[in-house]
């Protein structure tokens, strides 16, 4: 069995494409409760008064398995979907806020890098590459409309409805930064990206990650 566990930042994510098979569970993180607490932790460790000397904040691990350029998913699909949207929100956050106000350099390059962990367009297949596809029946493709800006009109299961309420409710919370000024806003996103660490453990087969998970 071979194993390898690395402490990642959001950030790092760019250098993986994930997979959430569909014999996985649906979205049940709730708004009010595990994403109302993950902003709470996260707040606890981060501080605008100390830019420069942010401790890290682990947000948990995830077990993965490489397939075909891509990796499945085993456990932490909850926490890594709830990273994706919070993303989207960040990116819509900045996106409002260019067209009302522009962009200085600093913003544009902190867009960018947000759109990165997102999805890339890749040259060999000459498709747009999501950095987590969600394949479980439940999830329809609200989170690929989301990351695409596009709108969902079809009729909302109760994941859809659980990440629509993850989106929201990191939305609202995040959008409190901006309201003070782009530079705040800018700081808490560095924090996001640079300080919250993630272990992933990706193992060589299918078998040895149950094993792990188990």
């Amino acid at each position: 069995m071979e194993i390898d566990a690395r402490v990642k930042t959001i950030q790092q994510l760019k250098d993986y494409f994930f997979i959430v098979p569909d014999y996985q569970r649906e979205f049940v993180w709730k708004a009010e409760e595990q994403v109302d607490q993950l902003l709470i932790d996260i707040e606890n460790e981060f501080s605008l008064e100390s830019e420069n000397d942010q401790k890290g904040y682990f947000i948990g691990s995830i077990i993965i398995v490489g397939k075909n350029r891509k990796f499945d998913v085993i456990d932490g699909q909850q926490r890594l979907t709830t990273i994706i949207i919070a993303l989207t929100a960040f990116r819509d956050i900045l996106s409002k806020f260019g067209s009302e106000q522009g962009l200085n350099d600093k913003a544009q390059e902190y867009f960018n890098k947000v759109k990165e962990l997102l999805y890339n367009f890749d040259i060999e297949t000459d498709n747009t590459r999501y950095r987590i596809e969600l394949q479980y029946e439940d999830s329809k493709d609200y989170l690929q409309k989301l990351i695409k800006q596009e709108s969902f009109n079809e009729e909302k299961t109760e994941s859809i409805k659980r990440m629509e309420g993850a989106y929201n409710t990191l939305y609202n919370n995040i959008y409190s930064y901006i309201n003070q000024e782009i530079n705040a806003f800018l700081s808490y996103l560095k924090y996001f990206l640079t300080k919250i660490e993630i272990v992933i453990i990706e193992s060589d087969n299918l078998s040895s990650a149950l094993k792990i998970f188990e």
